[in-house]
């Protein structure tokens, strides 16, 4: 049993990873700001938004995007969370811009 449980971890690692990359694709190239929202991130890898956001934390934890501070809005639901790209993490910058 400890293998099953230690082989789907891997799984979900590898998928958190895979998922990872494939947002930081699009923020890397698409984000003429170097900002972008979670929903934005959701929409870019037509996954839903509780897979997202672990891949989005990663990419926190590793350095190659920051969480914005949220403004806070005078009506309605508060703002979802923004991200800003890291432009140190690009080659041109001395980083990698593979997570």
């Amino acid at each position: 049993m400890a293998h099953a449980d230690a082989a789907f971890s891997l799984m979900v690692d590898e998928k958190k990873t895979n998922l990872s990359e494939r947002i930081w694709m699009h923020a890397s190239t698409k984000s003429a700001t170097k900002s972008f929202s979670a929903k934005e991130a959701r929409d870019w890898v037509k996954t839903p938004i509780e897979e997202v956001n672990p891949a989005l934390h990663l990419l926190v934890a590793q350095g190659y995007i920051r969480q914005a501070q949220a403004k806070p809005n005078k009506t309605g639901r508060p703002a979802g969370p923004r991200y800003i790209v890291n432009e140190a993490a690009f080659p041109q910058n001395g980083g990698t811009k593979k997570p």
